[in-house]
């Protein structure tokens, strides 16, 4: 008989020499293979110079795919010796399991090794692999993880496939199942115990998931595990329907049509402003009405033009440099500005109000797919209702003259560039030598031109421009000062706030909102709604699924549909529902603060994530056309991969606890280091190459599930969006 000893090992540089040393003395052993299995130091020469002939493995594929590369390698042999590359001395002792199968006594001889006690771990593995055993085989095994042991060649050849660790539960079941004689007898081998420190329980614990892999498929029937992943998939999904509808917050539309719709922007207003009795009337409206948090999400442009645009597309735009508006016959360029706009666009559209930098503002936006700024004007207009506004946002320039700025007229403007009514002009203002640029809004003016246009118009939006020059003023103010000038501006702009919606009719809807945040950074911002047909509570977007999170889309539609009047397809917004739920301003704070955390952490990560990807996809080129690619590349890729894949994933799981997502630049590192440690973990596991990639597919996909089954809570400001 042939009898071939495969020795497993995986940097056992420290202990190979002595076991093969040991093995040689075993008369009846005919030949001694080690298996390195992707070893990185010199178990493959001490092995080789030890007298042992040596397979070593590009990649490590665990013990049970090595021994099985051995068993492939050695295809002829009678009996197989399988030994640990760590017993040493103790090798030799194999020779007392040799004895009953040489003798045809036995078919499988397993070696039971002295007790490991306080140098092992608590049993905890040994004991499920014993009921594993048992239950599947029948067989009452004392060492069922034992990897001394020597076996008829035939039962080891026609061994399913199993993974890793599980090699020995595996071929105990198998052995029996296929009728043959199994022993256990007592040696004294020792070999090297990891105890109980982290690295033993790590190991004991990939040793019990292997464990339940080989498991797994003997003791549950194939068709009662495709039944049972049935039914799990058939459970997740009914559970995650049920959590998603029984975390949905009941909504309703406005309850009532409006006769008019006022916007009073408040550009750089933030959340900070509400509740804080600094704006006495926004806080008496938010008392009374509905309140949100809103994104704001534009293309950029000056003062507060882009949010102004966007608002009137129902899309993401981008607004002009210069926001030229004036009446139509009043002079702009020494031309009367509806010759200036006709020049422009070739067309001469009737209103009071001309956007002459309405065609520029078209061009920048470019041929979108949604709508194009002036959407909502247009609609109105086709429903045969009015538009108006009502602001100035005019600075001084270091020369003295008065710049001219609206950017307000690009929420109700048509795309043709006119507006019905209204005034820009300044003698909405008046003088002032403590304010920005030496002027702030006047709220008398402001009231009496809303006066005359409110009977006939049925959209009228106001912006008294004082948080505007505030803005614009601070860059060349101190911090104390801007601030002092954007608390008084914000007071200004409640006084405008109060006064226009003590004139306000009932059937009038109120929508005071703030169209860009307070700071560079990408804020939340407030919106409250009041009057015709607004619940109590909060807003809720169904662009977001969640209670008190708006977009800046949605305030379009959400006018037009207070109107009556059907929303375009193309603009992407849909118009803002209600709920009943009490407004929590430290919540919407919160919100805010993980939103600010996301601004100041996005870039890097993005830019990271794009250059780690090109530096991949450069690496996988060459490895592609090269011919004999090193095994260190390899194993670099395919690390790689399965980080890159990993990283999406990452940023929703440390949205768990939220401290993790405030480090700015510190959380891309933790981003980066979570995936690089959990690819370090599972790049290589798995008979398939496909295995951690359909592993990671699979984590997202469940946590995603759970995730919109719980409202989302980690989707709000994750780094990569809804």
């Amino acid at each position: 008989m042939t009898v071939v000893a495969i020795v497993p090992a995986k940097d056992r540089a420290d202990s190979i020499g002595s076991t093969i040393a040991s093995l040689r003395t075993v008369r009846t052993i005919d030949r001694i293979l080690v298996v390195d299995d992707g070893s990185t130091d010199d178990t493959t020469a001490v092995a080789r110079s030890a007298g042992a002939a040596v397979l070593r493995l590009g990649a490590n594929r665990g013990k049970a795919g090595a021994v099985a590369t051995g068993v492939a390698a050695e295809p002829d042999a009678d009996i197989y010796v399988l030994v640990d590359a760590d017993v040493r001395d103790d090798a030799a002792q194999v020779a007392a399991l040799l004895t009953p199968v040489l003798a045809g006594e036995a078919d499988l001889a397993i070696g039971v090794l002295p007790s490991a006690g306080t140098r092992g771990g608590f049993g905890l593995v040994r004991r499920f692999a014993h009921w594993g055993v048992q239950r599947g085989s029948g067989f009452d095994a004392k060492a069922p993880l034992s990897g001394q042991r020597v076996v008829r060649g035939d039962f080891l050849r026609g061994m399913d496939g199993v993974a890793r660790f599980g090699l020995e539960v595996a071929m105990t079941i198998d052995a029996a199942r296929a009728g043959a004689r199994v022993v256990e007898i007592e040696v004294p081998m020792e070999h090297l115990h990891t105890g109980r420190s982290v690295a033993g329980f790590a190991h004991r614990g990939r040793q019990g998931r292997d464990v339940f892999e080989a498991l797994w498929p003997r003791l549950v029937p194939r068709v009662v595990r495709r039944i049972g992943l049935v039914a799990l998939v058939f459970a997740f999904l009914a559970l995650s329907f049920v959590g998603s509808h029984a975390n949905t917050v009941a909504s309703t539309p406005l309850t009532r049509r409006a006769r008019h719709v006022v916007i009073i922007g408040v550009p750089h207003l933030g959340l900070g402003d509400l509740g804080n009795g600094e704006m006495p009337n926004l806080d008496r409206l938010m008392a009374g009405g509905s309140v949100a948090k809103m994104t704001i999400q534009t293309g950029g442009g000056t003062q507060s033009s882009s949010e102004y645009a966007t608002l009137g597309a129902s899309a993401q735009v981008t607004g002009p440099g210069v926001t030229q508006v004036a009446g139509r016959d009043e002079r702009i360029e020494g031309s009367p500005a509806i010759d200036v706009l006709e020049r422009r666009s070739g067309a001469r559209p009737s209103g009071a109000l001309i956007v002459a930098s309405m065609p520029a503002v078209l061009r920048s936006s470019g041929k979108l797919e949604n709508s194009q700024p002036g959407a909502l004007g247009d609609a109105l207009h086709a429903a045969g209702l009015t538009t108006a506004v009502v602001a100035n946002s005019d600075t001084v320039d270091d020369s003295g003259l008065r710049s001219t700025s609206a950017p307000a007229a690009f929420a109700v403007t048509s795309t043709a560039g006119a507006i019905d009514a209204g005034s820009v002009a300044p003698s909405l203002t008046h003088r002032d030598p403590r304010r920005p640029f030496g002027m702030n809004a006047d709220v008398s003016a402001i009231a009496r031109e809303f006066a005359k246009v409110a009977p006939t118009s049925a959209v009228t939006v106001i912006d008294p421009g004082d948080t505007d020059r505030a803005a614009a003023y601070a860059g060349g103010a101190g911090k104390d000062q801007a601030d002092v000038l954007r608390k008084q501006a914000l007071a200004e702009t409640d006084r405008v706030i109060g006064s226009i919606d003590r004139r306000l009719p009932t059937d009038t809807l109120l929508i005071v909102t703030a169209m860009s945040p307070p700071t560079s950074q990408a804020e939340l911002v407030p919106i409250v709604m009041s009057g015709a047909g607004v619940t109590q509570g909060q807003l809720l977007s169904p662009s977001t699924g969640q209670d008190g999170l708006v977009t800046l889309t949605n305030v379009a539609p959400t006018v037009l549909a207070s109107l009556g009047v059907a929303v375009p397809p193309k603009m992407i917004g849909r118009p803002i529902r209600f709920t009943t739920t009490k407004p929590d301003l430290s919540a919407f704070r919160r919100s805010n603060k993980i939103s600010v955390d996301r601004d100041r952490a996005y870039s890097t990560f993005l830019h990271s994530f794009i250059q780690v990807q090109i530096l991949l996809y450069l690496l996988a080129a060459i490895a592609l056309v090269r011919t004999g690619t090193p095994r260190l590349a390899r194993r670099v890729l395919r690390f790689g991969v399965v980080t890159v894949a990993l990283v999406p994933l990452m940023t929703f799981v440390i949205r768990i606890f939220p401290v993790l997502g405030s480090f700015g630049t510190g959380t891309v590192a933790l981003l980066w280091a979570l995936s690089a440690l959990i690819s370090w973990v599972i790049h290589d596991r798995g008979r398939s190459p496909w295995g951690p990639l359909v592993a990671v597919c699979s984590a997202n996909i469940v946590l995603l599930a759970i995730d919109l089954s719980l409202g989302g809570p980690l989707q709000d400001s994750s780094l990569l969006g809804f």
